[in-house]
């Protein structure tokens, strides 16, 4: 039952003969979803007999073999949709931005509660110098934001947070995934460039699939 080892032996094998990874997947998963569904009906079998317990498992097994069979179906549409497109296709380039001098009170009254954004980026002059999140300020007591400036609590680009905007957006995705940030800092060189978010990715991923089904080009 795909995505299991069992599952994975199945799409290599279908793939070797077809050589068409979303094909092997789209057969895998749904024979995946069907094996989830039959799991699903013999617990409720076994719950009819008495077996109140093992019908359960059952049933959840069949349940969890369903959702992650879709799921990595969805995986490999997502890869063939967003591989090989760059970031600057999908980026915020006007972004909001934050000076380093302001207190915090300042960033949660005037931008924080005013764009409803959870990250803003700080900006001195033309030089991008980090960015602050909501997190950040939680951190701070609320009796220290008149005299706490953000330049206090901002967190410096890296690797980690901040991305190009040549930057394949496959890659980007699995960054976001990594490290659990559904924002980053597009920037080249020391200049600001825009967001990308992950409701960007999934967004053009769900027009992708509205209009063009699965057997989308990439």
């Amino acid at each position: 039952a795909f995505p299991l080892d069992g599952g994975r032996v199945l799409r290599s094998v279908l793939w070797y003969f077809k050589r068409n990874i979303q094909w092997a997947s789209r057969i895998s998963s749904n024979l995946g979803e069907i094996f989830g569904l039959f799991l699903i009906f013999s617990g409720i079998f076994y719950i009819i007999m008495g077996a109140f317990i093992s019908g359960l498992w059952w049933i959840l097994i069949g349940i969890f073999l369903k959702t992650a069979s879709r799921m990595s179906y969805q995986k490999v549409l997502m890869r063939k949709a967003l591989e090989g497109e760059k970031i600057s296709r999908f980026m915020k380039t006007e972004p909001v931005t934050v000076p380093p001098d302001i207190t915090v009170f300042d960033l949660v009254e005037n931008y924080i509660y005013k764009y409803h954004y959870k990250m803003f980026p700080v900006v001195s002059g033309n030089t991008l110098i980090g960015y602050v999140n909501t997190k950040n300020v939680k951190e701070v007591p609320p009796k220290k934001w008149p005299v706490t400036t953000v330049e206090n609590i901002l967190i410096s680009c890296s690797e980690e947070n901040s991305v190009s905007p040549d930057d394949d957006a496959m890659g980007v995705l699995s960054l976001m995934n990594k490290t659990n940030n559904s924002r980053l800092v597009v920037k080249k060189n020391q200049h600001i460039m825009g967001i990308i978010t992950l409701k960007d990715l999934l967004k053009f991923f769900s027009a992708k699939l509205d209009i063009e089904g699965e057997n989308f080009t990439s």
